[in-house]
């Protein structure tokens, strides 16, 4: 039978709620950013320019890119639009332009300029995060650049930033402060996968807290060619890009393509040119957890968390590493400090829910409660429903343990997770060839 003592890392989404800013600034986002609909999923765009009664919007491509789909834009005030064009960037840039039609007038992105936003500065997103409701509602994330690199990496990504977004705001803009158009949002960074304790996969991805986004000048620079016209943007102010985050860009791509030592190397030269950067330290530790060094990503997350004692990340991940080790109580103490520090995000509880169903705890009335809390904060996330599913497994509750694995499928599929759907159904079907052995 099965042992389901582990899992593999891959997004669990931190939620955190809306946030203010300066009203003149966030009515200018809201208005100029658009829902890009299908019947089935739903992403996020901005109008970047207008012709006439045609207005053209800018968009992440993976949003756009199934030819299986009919999409319709939404504007704010709730009209629907069909796409009437489709444009893909080259050279793998995950960037499209779409137009639709409007008698209406809209008002368009004032641009600016990415080579401008610099580490710490202002990171505002835009767009209209995936829900069950039939219009979608609007929310802005607010955060800082963490890093930004004019040379521009894996599908033209390049600025990292922490405004911790939602599913759906793929292909909404990323502002600065004066409300300019500075990146496409396109990507929550995840973690590339490493298994924790001493069994086998799942489903789960877990975010890493940031997020990553296309300069608004990788666009410009290919604007005329792909799109047909030209953007006018503010001037460059000259500067010195400090070399610690180009090297923490490299070691980010790195990271994200699983070259593990590769990318412990470059977060090491940006440490080297930068020691007192958290998130460098941090992400050193996401590499080092991936490649198994434990205890050198224990020290990398504790490093992390004295520089920056109030980002919940690095005790969350922390407490992963204590809880691989069997140190129960300080991962305890270090996902209560993570609810303590954000209680809105989701995994923490999750986390705690599966520490308290361990064999070095056995309570399991205290993990029910925290991995419901989890699902109370986070409804829409399949991954709380995949392990209460074999916590019922363990307690001989059949009918619990299979609806809470077909639950997790079907979010699995409906988010658009298909390894999760499929690893989720491969559990699913196993389980239930043993029928009556679990009555």
């Amino acid at each position: 039978m099965f042992k389901i003592v582990s899992f593999t890392l891959g997004t669990l989404a931190f939620y955190p709620p809306s946030i203010a800013v300066a009203a003149d600034f966030s009515a200018i986002m809201k208005s100029v950013t658009v829902s890009i609909a299908t019947a089935e999923n739903n992403g996020s765009g901005v109008i970047i320019k207008r012709t006439g009664n045609k207005y053209t919007v800018l968009t992440a491509a993976h949003v756009v890119r199934s030819t299986q789909q009919v999409y319709s834009i939404g504007t704010t005030d709730g009209q629907k639009y069909q796409i009437s064009n489709t444009k893909f960037f080259p050279q793998g840039i995950d960037l499209a332009v779409i137009d639709f039609t409007s008698s209406k007038s809209y008002p368009v992105a004032k641009v600016g300029n990415s080579e401008n936003s610099e580490e710490g500065s202002s990171a505002l997103v835009s767009g209209y995060p995936r829900s069950d409701r039939e219009v979608p509602t609007y929310s802005l994330r607010k955060g800082r650049v963490v890093a930004n690199s004019s040379k521009g990496f894996d599908e033209g990504y390049g600025i990292v930033y922490s405004s911790n977004t939602l599913p759906g705001m793929s292909g909404g803009g990323v502002f600065n402060d004066l409300g300019e158009l500075i990146a496409i949002h396109g990507k929550g960074d995840i973690t590339s996968g490493a298994s924790l304790g001493n069994a086998g996969n799942s489903p789960v991805r877990l975010k890493t807290g940031y997020d990553l986004g296309i300069p608004i000048n990788t666009f410009i620079k290919s604007a005329q060619i792909v799109a047909g016209f030209t953007i006018t943007q503010a001037p460059t102010n000259p500067r010195d890009r400090p070399r610690a985050g180009e090297a923490f860009l490299q070691g980010l791509n790195l990271y994200r393509i699983k070259k593990h030592p590769e990318a412990i190397n470059a977060f090491s030269l940006a440490i080297q040119l930068d020691p007192q950067d958290a998130t460098t330290h941090y992400y050193r530790g996401l590499s080092q957890y991936n490649n198994r060094n434990l205890a050198a990503a224990f020290s990398d997350f504790d490093q992390s968390i004295k520089l920056n004692p109030q980002d919940a990340f690095p005790y969350m991940f922390r407490a992963l590493v204590s809880f691989e080790t069997k140190q129960i109580d300080k991962a305890e103490a270090d996902l209560n400090r993570s609810i303590q520090l954000d209680s809105k995000n989701s995994y923490p509880y999750l986390f705690r829910g599966l520490l308290n169903a361990s064999p070095e705890r056995k309570n399991i009335s205290k993990s029910l409660a925290d991995i419901q809390e989890s699902i109370n904060l986070n409804p829409t996330d399949p991954t709380p429903y995949f392990f209460r599913a074999f916590i019922y497994y363990g307690q001989k509750n059949r009918p619990k343990m299979l609806a809470d694995l077909r639950k997790s499928a079907d979010l699995s599929k409906a988010i658009g997770d298909i390894n999760g759907y499929k690893s989720t159904i491969s559990f699913l079907s196993i389980l239930e060839k043993y029928g009556d052995q679990q009555r």
